[in-house]
């Protein structure tokens, strides 16, 4: 009987990253952990919550569900 142990799983963390993170990345990422820390776990109420507490899109807009899916496939996340 041959026994295999398992290799650790191939994992660069911030792997998708296409860049250094910006001070504007770094406030969005606290805002998201904010908001997931709240219990809201769904993306209208992340979009509410990040408009709530001021975190607008890059163009200053609030955050829609659309605006933010976008952000976040160009961000690469």
């Amino acid at each position: 009987m041959t026994t295999h142990t398992a290799e650790p799983a191939y994992l660069v963390p911030n792997q998708t990253r296409r860049g250094p993170l910006t001070p504007y990345d770094d406030k969005l990422a606290n805002a998201i952990r904010a908001v997931f820390a709240t219990g809201t776990h769904d993306l209208r109420g992340l979009v509410e919550g990040l408009n709530d507490v001021g975190i607008h899109a890059p163009d200053g807009k609030p955050w829609t569900t659309e605006t933010f899916t976008h952000e976040m496939s160009v961000k690469g996340a």
